[in-house]
């Protein structure tokens, strides 16, 4: 009897473990959801700093919710006064300066949105309670998102405890380094629900540009797409030239594009700043370009087959 119960004793230890680490993931999970949640009904105003790769951009957001829809205004501060503006997950560039509306672009706050808000989807991260502590003056728990994979970027979220909003997010390459953060410098309450930007802007510009994407067929052999992202759109690309088209793919969270077209002469195989990647690979028939917020490895995994 002693033995066996000797031999019970490390199953149990393995067994207290799985229970713990289970407990401590959903505990995390909760505190993620209620953070979301309340980002995602907010009406505040922040000043923001974003640094990555090459820039380091101070920002005014004003978020608000409305009528069921979630709005952020995120203007640069520095140089012209330009910006974008999201309504749900739809949005615009602005440029004050030149009276312009244009398509969305890439810009180095976009994934606070999706990570804080609750619209996007975090398929196969796995959620630690990374720590507690004091950051820009606020108790604060830091919690860290893992893709289980070990292929796409992971993140690092200190929210404040009282208001149960975020204070800083962190992207983190696959051996863990940090490749931007987003930090919170103030933070106050939009009470009124000011926002910059007035829902004609929205109805008029998102109308006028709605089109019918081609409908996703099937993804180019020749391309290597790993687990959970998955076709999402695919078109032609006529500014790459008469020949380049594309395939959008997405795991809900990030949007990474490959580009298809004539060889050329470029000579720079890969480029970095932040968050933001391409990649380039070419045979004898085309060259081939990943562009996206996903890790450079991810990238050369994915035209591996070139």
């Amino acid at each position: 009897m002693t033995l066996h119960c000797r031999a019970a004793i490390p199953a149990l230890g393995v067994a207290a473990s799985l229970f713990l680490g289970a407990a401590a993931a959903s505990e995390c999970d909760d505190v993620l959801g209620s953070l979301r949640d309340h980002y995602e009904e907010s009406n505040m105003e922040q000043r923001v700093v974003a640094w990555g790769g090459d820039f380091l951009e101070p920002f005014r957001m004003v978020h608000k919710h409305d009528q069921g829809h979630s709005y952020s205004f995120w203007e640069y501060l520095n140089g012209e006064v330009r910006g974008y503006a999201l309504r749900d997950d739809q949005g615009l560039d602005f440029n004050r300066e030149q009276n312009d509306i244009g398509p969305l672009n890439w810009h180095p706050t976009g994934l606070y949105d999706k990570i804080m808000g609750n619209r996007a989807p975090l398929r196969d991260y796995t959620c630690i309670i990374a720590g507690r502590t004091r950051q820009m003056g606020n108790r604060s728990t830091v919690l860290r998102l893992s893709p289980t994979d070990g292929l796409r970027y992971g993140f690092m979220i200190a929210l404040n405890d009282e208001t149960i909003l975020p204070i800083e997010l962190s992207v983190l390459d696959p051996s863990g380094m940090p490749v931007a953060k987003v930090t919170v410098i103030e933070s106050r309450t939009n009470a009124d629900k000011r926002f910059p930007l007035k829902e004609d802007a929205f109805e008029s510009y998102l109308s006028s540009t709605a089109r019918e994407e081609a409908r996703p067929t099937q993804v180019w052999p020749e391309l290597n797409i790993p687990a959970p992202f998955s076709l999402l759109a695919e078109g032609d690309y006529p500014e790459g030239g008469e020949h380049c088209s594309y395939q959008d793919f997405s795991d809900g969270l990030v949007v990474f594009r490959v580009y298809r077209n004539d060889t050329s002469e470029v000579n720079y195989p890969m480029v970095k700043n932040g968050s933001l990647t391409v990649y380039r690979k070419s045979n004898r028939r085309h060259e081939y370009a990943v562009v996206g917020e996903i890790p450079l490895d991810l990238s050369a995994r994915i035209l591996v087959q070139i």
